[in-house]
């Protein structure tokens, strides 16, 4: 059956090239062809572009989702005493700062120095914000064990938080 299909195949393969053997016909064909080439090719570079910019995002989504799972290693030490949630609380906040400061780094590249500078003032402000809501939730605590835990875990998160709007926002 498969020998059948592949015999009618290049029979026709052939049939469709003797009728294209007119040089007119051929030489309208090749031109024609040399324009598909290059439209295709200009489509084939238009998506690779925009590709690039969203596997540039999609990547950082992807690699703040790892992070994410990655603090499933913190567990034991959440599950310990007062001391060992502090350090865990402050490795969380150190991989999210970290991935922070990368993305802004990225954020460098691609914002235009306008975009920048407002996003310059919005992160100035964003610290401001990001310590008072630390403090106050650390005031719940207040001269407590909990009260520095409370302080670096609301640190954590609402750096997670900007990670990702950071790349949901600007990130191209």
């Amino acid at each position: 059956m498969k020998k059948i299909i592949l015999v009618s195949l290049v029979m026709l393969l052939s049939l469709t090239l003797i009728s294209c053997s007119d040089s007119e016909t051929k030489k309208t064909t090749d031109e024609n062809k040399g324009t598909e080439e290059k439209a295709d090719s200009k489509v084939v570079e238009e998506k690779k572009d925009t590709t690039l910019e969203s596997s540039k995002k999609q990547t950082y989504i992807d690699k703040l989702d790892k992070i994410k799972v990655g603090l499933k290693d913190l567990d034991k030490l959440y599950a310990g005493n007062t001391l060992e949630m502090k350090g865990a609380a402050g490795q969380e906040y150190d991989r999210w700062d970290v991935a922070l400061n990368e993305i802004y780094g990225v954020l460098k590249t691609q914002l235009s120095t306008s975009e920048m500078s407002a996003l310059e003032k919005e992160e100035v402000q964003w610290i401001k914000d990001k310590e008072e809501k630390a403090k106050k939730a650390s005031l719940e605590f207040q001269g407590g064990t909990g009260e520095s835990l409370a302080y670096t875990s609301s640190l954590a998160t609402t750096t997670k938080e900007r990670c990702y709007e950071l790349v949901n926002k600007y990130m191209k």
